[in-house]
């Protein structure tokens, strides 16, 4: 089984970026700004490093649900882990990464690390806390986009030993024969990484053209790789979790990405905020954190002014698990089997005799139909998400529906199980085409998130 994608990636110019690092322009600092803006890069976009232009619609589609599927079954694998394990872990010993970025990315990024700096292409995930990259010496590294860090070359470079305030405030935080802070990312298909804790300054271009230099940052350096997967374009994983390693706490305590449409190979301005001028602006709801995942309260759904009868007992964490999570390694968005049910069926009823229901023999669940999203769906009801405290997120067409063929189309919301024998509660999840055309803010100290509907390019300086 693939090991799932994850969502945010910023993606920089590399060659330009690692000529001008370097050097270390005259226009670096070493200040940290209030915020640092990076652009957000779409597995589909042009400026992809992997695009392919003769993909075909069908040819993204199914990647799509590739990666959504194989999310799924990582999440589900891991409650019921967690579920019948004595030791489970905190989000402040989250150093287990949810994902290895694979052909399925939804979006990729570009930083440099070290002195002197060596260009990095990582997975940036909501879902992990810590950041990780392949580093020499390394056993059966992997993907080759840029060089791989040497830290015996770099000036900045420190190993963390087992008596730093990191490892003491990790609940199980492993020692190597070196007396150095360790670490091992397990993933649900056996594939696995493990190296050193260790600090190192980070190198980022600025809007203006100019450098951020970010010192001691903790990481991981990953020695050891062993994975099933071939082909991809990565060299590491960015944890954006709330746990003391993640990048988001070691820059501050806010953070934000804001999604347009992805279906558009040529849309510019997705990007990501990391800092205290983060944008926080719409209304909110709190989150939790199990498993180093975001979980919110969600309370219902509606079809234009129609709100749906779900018992909301299927939206609820329990101590079995379950709940309603923000991912940022889904495509799709999925919903307890009662949920999607009852979505599914207000929206076949409202479809009935103005167009026709295709159907898949291997996926006969799937609410599909004839026609073109942008074409046939104009006038659609939105479905809504209503959350705790207020906060919403509006899906039109275009962000409940993804074109799967020419003329084929399909509700990009799923049902996590076939029916309702389940071995862990239900499983939720947002992905990220229910967030298109939102900004989707996170407050870590507050523990809000807030969703505000906006064009991205609205909101760029």
């Amino acid at each position: 089984m693939a090991i799932v994608p994850a969502l945010v990636y910023f993606l920089l110019s590399s060659s330009a970026f690692s000529a001008k690092a370097i050097g270390i322009p005259a226009a670096s600092t070493t200040t940290r700004p209030r915020k640092l803006v990076a652009k957000l890069i779409h597995r589909d976009s042009v400026l992809h490093p992997c695009h392919n232009p003769n993909e075909t619609i069908s040819d993204r589609a199914e990647r799509a649900i590739r990666g959504s599927n194989s999310r799924l079954a990582y999440l589900q694998a891991k409650m019921k882990e967690a579920t019948f394990s004595e030791d489970i872990q905190t989000v402040e010993d989250d150093i287990r990464a949810s994902v290895i970025p694979d052909e399925g990315t939804i979006f990729l990024a570009n930083f440099s690390i070290g002195e002197p700096p060596v260009v990095q292409l990582v997975g940036v995930d909501t879902g992990s806390s810590l950041l990780w990259i392949q580093c020499l010496p390394c056993t059966n590294c992997l993907h080759r986009p840029a060089p791989i860090f040497d830290p015996a070359k770099s000036k900045t470079f420190a190993n963390l030993s087992c008596n730093s305030t990191l490892c003491n405030n990790l609940k199980r935080c492993q020692c190597d024969q070196f007396n150095h802070a360790s670490f091992k990312i397990e993933y649900e298909d056996g594939s696995n990484t493990n190296g050193t804790i260790a600090r190192e300054q980070l190198v980022f271009e600025t809007s203006d053209e100019g450098i951020v230099i970010l010192p001691n940052v903790t990481f991981g350096c990953g020695h050891n790789i062993q994975t099933r997967q071939s082909g991809g374009n990565w060299t590491g994983v960015m944890g954006l979790g709330t746990g003391i390693a993640s990048l988001a706490r070691q820059f501050g305590s806010k953070f934000s990405y804001c999604l347009g449409n992805i279906s558009d190979p040529f849309y510019n301005y997705n990007h990501l905020i990391l800092g205290e001028g983060a944008e926080l602006e719409g209304y909110s709801t709190p989150f939790e954190t199990f498993d180093g995942h975001y979980y919110v309260t969600l309370e219902g759904i509606s079809i234009g002014e129609k709100k749906l009868e779900i018992d909301p007992d299927v939206f609820a964490r329990t101590s079995d698990g379950g709940g309603v999570l923000i991912d940022s390694g889904s495509t799709d968005t999925t919903l307890a089997y009662e949920a999607f049910t009852s979505l599914a069926y207000e929206i076949s009823s409202f479809m009935d005799g103005i167009l026709t229901r295709s159907r898949d023999e291997d996926r006969r669940w799937e609410l599909c139909y004839n026609g073109v999203v942008t074409r046939d769906l104009v006038g659609f009801p939105v479905v809504t998400f209503h959350f705790a405290g207020g906060a919403e997120l509006v899906l039109d067409p275009e962000s409940l529906f993804h074109q799967r063929t020419e003329d084929r189309f399909c509700m990009a919301v799923d049902p996590d199980s076939l029916g309702n024998d389940y071995v862990v509660t239900p499983t939720n999840i947002i992905g990220v085409m229910a967030q298109q055309n939102y900004n989707v803010a996170y407050d870590l100290d507050k523990k809000l998130i807030y969703f505000q509907r906006i064009d991205c390019e609205l909101l760029i300086d």
